[in-house]
């Protein structure tokens, strides 16, 4: 009950997470690989013994989404009281109790679970050797960078909620108070992508409230426009490629072509990808799209700004790419992404539950995103030359998948045009439209 009332890992509509590992450690089971343990069953027990209106949605492999608790009837005088928790900040870390074991948290407690989510990591297999460097630096950055400069603003990240879409307030209060037991992003890899992701951390936190934290004391970079700069190479969009290559800027074009203001560039973005890795064009208006403009708290009706989204003439090329590339990777049952990492069309139907088209979209994506994170590897390789001076000018923070965000101790102008050359550089070498960009 304490999971599902408080967790921050939640879907976009709110809604708890019920991931079979996550089910399987609130009934007291640590390793579920040395046990017959049915996530279901313990659902089911949880519904007859605690709460008899429980309900939740099944488990779709195909469509790589865990259970979701659908309805969690409590009394309404529980809700209002979840409702002032949620909205008050603790006065002293020392207040908080872990629901579940009923240990309290103290910094013991906190650098126990860090230890134990590292080790897990370790015990991991990594992806690709480009993903393990990137877990092994930034799972090593110490503790009192997180607990120094993002716990320090706390305080005004939670004022900054208020101004929030009110749908996705009481997450990101969830997500706070998470900081505030363990600001440091564990990561994690993923079982199909080379991507490293620290989940209720500052990597997945709102970007208003990121900023309000650590957006004063990191410097944060990502690359322009990524995903489509190396769609646009890789699947010989020329007229894309030539386009961003003379400093076209896509999201002032999709303002321009649907008369929306900028501050629909979320909800472009959305559209876009979603469009470019073969989403249901009615998926993509009535519930991609729709759902990123309710987080943003924009106005959105899917037959009018959706449609005029869609209908910009700039996507057509993206999608006739797309195609070409989609029937080069059926032809040969998958593809090798720049790391000489093969991902098998059949494997991934077999051992992760994919349709055809789904196992494609998987693979179109993490061809994009290998390569997303080797034109970043620059700024890697200057970070961990860093770590053998006695004391570094800088470190990498925070990994953001385009991008990154950096401390500086000392002689900032200098290493940050290093950083900037260097990953730059890789660009041009390698030829795609993209550049480092202070965000």
């Amino acid at each position: 009950m304490a999971y599902l009332l408080f967790t921050a890992q939640r879907d976009d509509r709110g809604r708890p997470l019920l991931h079979c590992e996550t089910v399987v450690r609130c009934y007291g089971v640590k390793d579920r690989r040395g046990a017959r343990v049915s996530a279901e069953r313990l659902l089911e027990l949880f519904k007859r013994d605690v709460l008899s209106g429980f309900q939740w949605s099944g488990y779709h492999p195909k469509k790589e989404r865990c259970r979701i608790a659908l309805s969690v009837p409590v009394k309404s005088e529980i809700k209002s009281r979840l409702n002032r928790e949620l909205k008050m900040r603790p006065s002293s870390i020392g207040n908080y109790v872990n629901l579940i074991t009923g240990r309290k948290i103290d910094a013991k407690y906190i650098t126990n679970v860090r230890k134990e989510a590292q080790a897990e990591v370790q015990g991991m297999d990594e992806p690709c050797s480009e993903s393990k460097r990137w877990a092994e630096y930034m799972n090593s950055r110490p503790a009192d960078l997180y607990t120094r400069d993002a716990q320090r603003n706390l305080a005004d990240a939670w004022e900054k909620v208020e101004e929030l879409p009110e749908g996705s307030q009481d997450g990101a209060r969830r997500h706070l108070q998470a900081l505030e037991t363990q600001p440091k992003p564990i990561y994690k890899y993923n079982d199909t992508t080379c991507r490293i992701t620290a989940t209720t951390s500052l990597q997945t936190i709102n970007s208003t409230l990121r900023v309000a934290l650590v957006g004063d004391v990191w410097v944060t970079y990502d690359l322009s426009s990524a995903q489509l700069a190396i769609a646009s190479v890789d699947w010989g969009a020329d007229g894309i490629a030539e386009f961003l290559l003379d400093g076209g800027d896509v999201w002032d074009l999709f303002a321009e072509e649907t008369g929306l203001p900028l501050k629909y560039k979320p909800v472009f973005k959305k559209g876009l990808y979603s469009t470019c890795y073969g989403a249901n064009p009615e998926n993509i208006r009535f519930k991609h799209m729709a759902d990123r403009a309710e987080e943003k708290g924009l106005e959105y009706d899917p037959d009018e700004e959706g449609e005029r989204i869609l209908s910009v003439p700039f996507l057509e090329e993206l999608i006739d790419a797309r195609k070409r590339k989609w029937c080069e990777i059926e032809a040969e049952g998958g593809a090798v992404d720049c790391f000489g990492r093969h991902m098998d069309l059949g494997e991934l139907q077999r051992e992760h539950g994919k349709t055809e088209n789904g196992a494609i979209r998987t693979v179109l994506a993490n061809l994009n995103q290998s390569k997303e994170m080797d034109l970043l590897s620059p700024a890697l390789d200057l970070a961990i030359e860093e770590e053998e001076n006695s004391r570094a000018a800088f470190q990498i923070a925070l990994y953001e998948y385009d991008g990154f965000s950096v401390k500086y101790h000392y002689a900032k102008e200098h290493h940050h045009k290093r950083i900037m050359r260097a990953v730059n550089r890789k660009c041009r070498r390698e030829g795609y439209p993209t550049e480092l960009e202070v965000e």
